[in-house]
């Protein structure tokens, strides 16, 4: 038990403990506190005879000298409501040696008097001197010590002992002939204990621990009264000679009688004595031991330390704590160390074994580095009255100083409370150094007990409350709940006893339902909304009264299988009355014996044939556009604003009992919910995680449905969207197998790009000498009909690199409406008139109509022409339905084609261009392939000379010509875009006859002399 935590706070009343400051203010450190014992007053008049403090001050002056004091204390009636105060007056004691010769003088000085004292009931008292010294004419000193005891009613009705007065003994001889100290200087009454037993009567115990030169010893008085004084006199004397512990003490000073205590450790019939000898060893030890008349000692056991300096058998104490009628023993060691530590004390509780020897059964070890643990140990007897002993440790050096109380009971020996010194008093200190029997002082019945601080001359008295005992019985009326229930009633029964209970008892009552499955009931009327019940009740002893709490179930209700708790607690308020005037003392109320907390589970039926539901659940998920409520095996990004999954869990079985959907999908996406679910705590995956609640019970034939809707914007067309289902129930599944899915929605991108093209100017005229050189445009259309979102579309076309420039984007009104339905129309769309007629005819028919005799054809699938090409970077397309403008210009020598030309007075150039998608990497085709490129030619007509008949026709600067061709057919070069919708060549060029006014801009993709231009159709 290295950490003490309470398990209770039972019925010490720590916090309002009553307080006392030492009365007499000495001006010295006269250690007022350093032993305290109570005194119950006169059984049968306490009024007469009221109980009082024995308190001890072993350092105070008296008479000039500073001898020590034992003082008879009690709260003074004299003193303010709200201040307590002490009045106390010396014990009228005389303190001297009855054998004293007249040629010896007494010492008083330093005499320690009061150091060690005891009490028992309204009986006795013992006070002892242990540093009481005498010279006699030899001036010879001696330290025998002495005790008194005396009569708790008739203070003044004393008797002086003095067990180690026999001169005989005062010395022993070794074989040398030499004199060896014996009972010279045997400090008699460093500690004494009173025992009061059916078997041996009254007797008193003196430790007598330097005697034999530090062996020690401890000596027994048997005591009776004379009736006669009203005196209790000492009766047979036995202190046991060194002799009887050489063997075992081996030489060693070990200071026998230093703490003293006694019990029935092994039958109800016998008492042993214990003794702590703290330096044997240089562990420290205890004996077991009788003491026969013959002032001889019997040994049983010897119980021995672990730890060198620990001085195991600093303190000693003993008591019944497991209820059997027999006695355990509870030896502190206050200089214990933890490894690390320094001085935290222990204590070790000993029991009787099987073999008739004490055995360690409780090892209790301090946590406050040097607040030795275990300096006092006190036996407080049954405080609570529930059969088992109580006990009190201190670490008086652990602040100003702390004492921890333990209870006993069947399950063993449990902490139950920290009492710290200054929590009710900052300048207190030593707290815990003496604590005193437990004996009832306030006549109620319970066992009280005082505290002494001795730094701080304090006096601390602790009460103690009356225990009731409450029988309580809490259970739900109803056999069962189903699903058709509409309420339950709760009972509560109770009755309460107590030693000296009232005759009536107000008790506090608790009675709240717990679980959020709670929240499902209301409390007597359908508007309140109470799960927690406060209410006062009024019992009679030995009556029972019962109360039922009926509950309804909100009409909306769907979870009838969820069990959920109960609970229902009766508290006693705190009501104390106003102080005794004399004694101020208030009139404590009572406790509780235990806490009086009770639970009920409320369940309901599972409307099973069999003891358990065997439940067949069959999941189902599958993917839906939201504006249609297609169902779809891929999503087309653009096709609709949002994309639905929907997970339908049927029963086909039994009812199946608290059924639950977990769901998982990619972290990075944030759904809206459609359902009642809630985030499973975070974990370190990529995927989030909802539990969402069925309705429960989910009977046979009935289906729940959860949604999730994701946003088309949060979806990458790159990754897959994966989502997992998984159906869980508290009953049998035959199906388990079934209960999970898995399913995969391919994330796709559809683009319709076409493209279309025309020279400026269908047939130009040249020469070879004045208009040789010449500058030709193509113009090139790319449509995008396909609604696309969040991709940037980057578009090449061929005949070089480009750098771009200014560049307009246009847009069909119509397209953005519809981008299919408008692509159908403008395919079925006559061209206009006007002024672009001449637009309209194609470069294919005008081929065709040049004469083959006269035509030089310039193209890239004839191997007399060198080819290379040009990508031209048009830019990203709009979200919407668009077309894009891109001018392509060379400049052509046809100087250079001389020699080729000869005699022909026709130039045809044709070109190449195609289309291409960079961005995104995966767009698909759509399933009507379309071609996705497109052939583009120009003519030209030779002006004619007459030297031109006497030169090479083919001497044209045919490489210029080819240059300026392949830096065409590279400006119109588009990147495929995976699956294109390709509108009808005369459609595409109509738009290049169409005015349209500029949607978006984007850059011109220019080459110096040989450059794609990209503009507006206007």
């Amino acid at each position: 038990m290295n950490q003490f935590i309470p398990v209770a706070a039972r019925n010490v009343d720590d916090e309002n403990p009553m307080v006392f400051h030492a009365p007499i203010d000495s001006g010295v450190e006269d250690y007022f506190g350093y032993s305290v014992a109570l005194v119950a007053g006169g059984p049968k008049n306490p009024r007469k005879h009221p109980p009082w403090f024995l308190i001890g001050a072993p350092r105070a002056y008296h008479e000039g000298q500073k001898k020590g004091e034992s003082y008879q204390c009690k709260p003074s009636p004299d003193a303010p409501d709200d201040v307590l105060r002490l009045s106390c007056q010396h014990l009228p004691v005389s303190l001297t040696y009855p054998s004293l010769e007249n040629s010896t003088t007494i010492h008083y000085n330093n005499s320690l008097y009061g150091s060690s004292q005891d009490a028992v009931g309204s009986k006795l008292y013992t006070t002892c001197s242990p540093h009481l010294q005498t010279l006699d004419m030899a001036k010879v000193s001696r330290m025998n010590g002495l005790c008194v005891v005396g009569s708790t009613t008739k203070v003044d009705s004393y008797s002086i002992l003095e067990p180690l007065s026999n001169k005989d003994r005062a010395f022993e001889w070794s074989t040398r002939g030499a004199a060896m100290k014996n009972f010279v200087f045997g400090q008699s009454g460093f500690s004494t204990r009173i025992l009061s037993s059916s078997q041996a009567g009254l007797q008193l115990l003196i430790g007598a621990p330097n005697v034999h030169e530090g062996k020690g010893t401890v000596a027994r008085y048997s005591l009776f009264k004379n009736v006669k004084t009203d005196q209790f006199e000492a009766g047979n004397l036995t202190v046991p000679g060194a002799g009887n512990i050489s063997d075992y003490a081996k030489g060693q000073r070990l200071y026998l009688g230093y703490s003293i205590s006694s019990g029935n450790f092994f039958s109800k019939n016998k008492t042993w004595y214990a003794s702590g000898s703290p330096n044997h060893e240089v562990r420290g030890s205890v004996l077991i031991f009788d003491i026969l008349p013959n002032n001889t000692m019997t040994r049983k056991q010897v119980l021995l330390g672990v730890q060198l300096g620990e001085s195991f058998g600093y303190s000693l104490t003993s008591g019944d704590i497991s209820g059997d009628k027999l006695d355990e023993l509870i030896v502190g060691a206050p200089f214990f160390t933890t490894a690390g530590g320094q001085n935290e004390g222990r204590v070790v509780i000993f029991s009787k074994n099987k073999s008739n020897l004490l055995t360690q059964k409780y090892e209790l070890k301090g946590t406050a580095a040097k607040g030795l643990f275990g300096t006092t140990v006190a036996f407080l007897g049954d405080l609570d009255k529930d059969r088992y002993g109580d006990f009190a440790v201190a670490a008086p050096f652990e602040g100003g100083g702390v004492i921890y109380l333990f209870f006993a009971s069947a399950a063993g020996v449990s902490f139950g409370k920290k009492i710290v010194g200054t929590n009710f008093e900052p300048s207190i200190s030593r707290f815990g150094f003496s604590i005193s029997r437990g004996v009832d002082i306030d006549q109620n019945g319970f066992l009280d007990f005082a505290v002494g601080a001795y730094k701080s001359r304090h006096v601390v008295l602790f009460r103690t409350r009356p225990v009731v005992n409450l029988l309580h019985e809490f259970k739900l009326v109803e056999d069962f709940l189903t699903y058709n229930s509409t309420s339950f009633t709760l009972s509560s029964c109770v009755r309460y006893n107590g030693t000296r209970a009232t005759k009536s008892l107000v008790f506090g009552l608790k009675l709240e339902l717990l679980g959020t499955s709670a929240r499902r009931i209301f409390y007597k009327t359908a508007e309140s909304s109470m799960r927690l019940i406060e209410d006062n009740l009024t019992l009679e002893r030995n009556i029972t009264s019962c109360t039922n709490f009926q509950f309804h179930f909100r009409e909306n209700m769907t979870d009838y299988e969820t069990p959920f708790k109960a609970a229902i607690q009766y508290l006693l308020p705190h009501n104390d009355t106003k102080s005794n005037e004399k004694d101020k003392m208030t009139t404590l109320s009572p406790v509780l014996a235990k806490p009086s907390l009770r639970e009920v589970d409320v369940t309901f039926a599972s409307m099973c044939s069999k003891d358990s539901c065997i439940a067949d659940l069959r999941l189902d998920m599958r993917f839906y556009l939201e504006n249609t409520g297609a169902e779809i095996t891929r999503y087309v990004i653009g096709s609709d604003v949002s994309l639905l999954v929907r997970v339908t869990l049927t029963n086909l079985g039994m009812p199946a009992l608290g059924s639950k959907l977990l769901l998982a999908y990619p972290r990075q996406l944030q759904p809206t919910i459609f359902g009642r679910c809630l985030d499973q705590e975070e974990n370190q995956a990529a995927i989030s995680e909802l539990q969402c609640s069925v309705f429960t019970p989910l009977l046979a034939g009935k289906t729940e449905t959860v949604e999730l809707r994701f946003s088309g914007a949060e979806l990458d067309a790159e990754k897959k969207l994966l989502v997992s289902a998984n159906a869980i129930s508290r009953g049998i599944l035959t199906n388990s197998s079934i209960v999970t899915q898995e399913k995969e929605l391919k994330i796709e991108s559809e683009a319709a790009l076409s493209v279309a093209a025309s020279p400026t100017e269908e047939l130009r005229r040249f020469d070879l000498y004045g208009s040789a050189l010449q500058i030709l445009t193509y113009q090139f259309i790319i449509e995008k009909k396909k609604s696309i979102f969040g991709f940037d579309w980057t578009v090449l076309s061929s005949s070089g690199e480009c750098v771009p420039e200014e560049a307009e984007s246009t847009e069909d009104e119509e397209d953005v409406s519809n981008s299919d339905q408008s692509a159908e129309s403008d395919s079925s769309e006559e061209p206009s008139e006007g002024d672009h007629r001449r637009r309209k005819r194609d470069a294919q028919k005008l081929q065709k109509i040049l004469p083959a005799n006269r035509t030089l054809l310039l193209n890239c699938s004839s191997q007399l022409w060198e080819c290379k090409s040009v990508t031209c970077k048009v830019g990203s397309f709009l979200t919407r339905a668009a077309y894009v403008t891109v001018n392509a210009t060379m400049r052509i020598d046809f100087s250079a084609l001389k020699k080729e030309l000869g005699t022909k007075d026709l130039v045809q150039i044709e070109a190449e261009a195609f289309v291409e998608v960079l961005k995104p990497v995966n767009v698909q085709k759509p399933k009507e392939q379309r071609p996705d490129q497109v052939t583009v030619t120009a003519s030209f007509q030779r002006i004619m000379k007459n030297r031109d008949y006497f030169h090479d026709p083919f001497v044209l600067s045919l490489g210029t010509a080819v240059g300026l061709f392949l830096l065409l057919m590279l400006a119109l070069g588009l990147s495929k875009a995976g699956f294109f919708k390709r509108n009808d060549i005369h459609v595409l060029q109509q738009r290049l006859r169409m005015q349209r006014p500029p949607i978006a801009s984007l850059k011109d993709l220019q080459i110096m002399y040989d450059r794609c231009d990209t503009s507006d159709n206007e």
